[in-house]
């Protein structure tokens, strides 16, 4: 965008004689020649800044998907370890369950048989 400014501006001041696409060459003078030159070197150096900053736009973009991808991947791992933890509760609870419930059909048992003992 500011290339296309710049572009703009030099050419509603005339453009650089010799250069620009509406001059001829029929204009070529030293002055010119130089004025070519300075108008060329900040076009290259536009095009140098542009590429510079296409270079970190991109370079940035690359960074964010890696954070993006990284905070995915924890977020996944941290779900798996939450869904082991929830299993690993339902195993336990499922456990002692069992063991009260053993812990009655023994007593049961030895009430049945007139052996337990309070």
């Amino acid at each position: 965008m500011r290339l296309v400014s710049f572009l703009e501006t030099r050419l509603a001041e005339g453009g650089v004689v010799g250069v620009d696409p509406g001059a001829g060459n029929h204009q070529v003078a030293g002055i010119d020649l130089y004025q070519g030159w300075v108008y060329r070197r900040a076009l290259l150096d536009r095009l140098f800044v542009a590429r510079r900053d296409l270079g970190e736009a991109e370079h940035a973009v690359n960074q964010a998907m890696e954070s993006f991808t990284a905070s995915r991947r924890q977020r996944k791992t941290v779900q798996i370890l939450g869904e082991r933890y929830a299993e690993q509760q339902k195993m336990e609870r499922a456990r002692e369950e069992q063991g009260q419930l053993d812990e009655a059909g023994l007593r049961t048992y030895l009430l049945s048989q007139n052996l337990y003992v309070q």
